[in-house]
């Protein structure tokens, strides 16, 4: 279906909009703590959320807790942690035992080696863990070598996800594509087009899903992804395109009554 031949009002009740946070929503930081969220952002989805009767939903790699600092004016519907939380009307996923324990194990062999190195910021959410090096880029080859050598142990039950200056460590259950399913299937998503709207790889599952359920992918930032249907520069354009979407919704709206 081809969404820009739909009248606003139209395309309003037939959208689902899913968001990946850092790099698209707001631009990437030195640590994760230090983003800032521009004061108009929350507002915008809020309204936009609003305008899809719910249909919104942030999909990150973020832990909930974390997200909930970010946007503590309102709760939304989130996958956080790649799916492994969800917040909505989406089952929440199960807690294997497997990758709890693989993570348990791996959580002191991190804590050992990851200090030899300069610069780097270990991030454990609870259900995955992130290694940023954005403060030492270079060291990048050699602690992606020894990150794989360390899962190659627990290979059943995780797997290594490269992203923007961060390795992720997560179960291999679940990811951003789960999310998209899981909320497809359910009031307000359920037969309504998805568009995903990432920056890196750690999207692509998500953006496999969209398509799948006849949506859409939106890459930021990069324009070489055969997986995208179409492309903004950076967040800054993400938030300009999401605040004219919302504003061609009130148009809809006010044209209909």
């Amino acid at each position: 279906m081809r969404l820009n031949r739909l009248e606003p009002d139209d395309l309003r009740r037939r959208l689902a909009l899913f968001l990946d946070i850092d790099g698209t929503l707001i631009d990437l930081a030195a640590t994760p703590h230090s983003v800032t969220i521009p004061d108009m952002l929350p507002a915008v989805l809020r309204t936009l959320e609003l305008q899809l009767d719910g249909a919104l939903a942030l999909v990150t790699g973020r832990s909930l807790t974390d997200v909930d600092r970010l946007f503590s004016t309102h709760r939304f519907t989130v996958g956080a942690q790649h799916g492994g939380e969800m917040r909505g009307p989406a089952r929440q996923p199960r807690q294997e035992m497997m990758f709890v324990a693989a993570l348990n194990r791996l959580r002191p062999r991190l804590e050992t080696i990851l200090p030899s190195w300069k610069g780097l910021l270990l991030e454990d959410k609870g259900r995955s863990i992130a290694i940023h090096y954005r403060q030492n880029p270079g060291v990048a080859y050699e602690l992606k070598t020894t990150l794989q050598r360390l899962l190659s142990l627990e290979a059943e039950a995780l797997e290594l996800l490269e992203g923007k200056c961060v390795f992720e460590i997560k179960p291999k259950n679940f990811d951003k594509g789960d999310v998209v399913r899981a909320l497809m299937l359910v009031a307000p998503f359920k037969g309504r087009v998805p568009i995903f709207i990432g920056d890196d790889e750690t999207d692509r599952a998500g953006m496999v899903a969209s398509r799948a359920h006849a949506g859409c992918a939106i890459r930021v930032g990069d324009k070489r992804d055969l997986l995208a249907d179409g492309f903004l520069p950076s967040p800054a354009a993400t938030r300009a395109w999401l605040r004219e979407l919302s504003i061609r919704f009130d148009r809809g709206v006010n044209a209909a009554q």
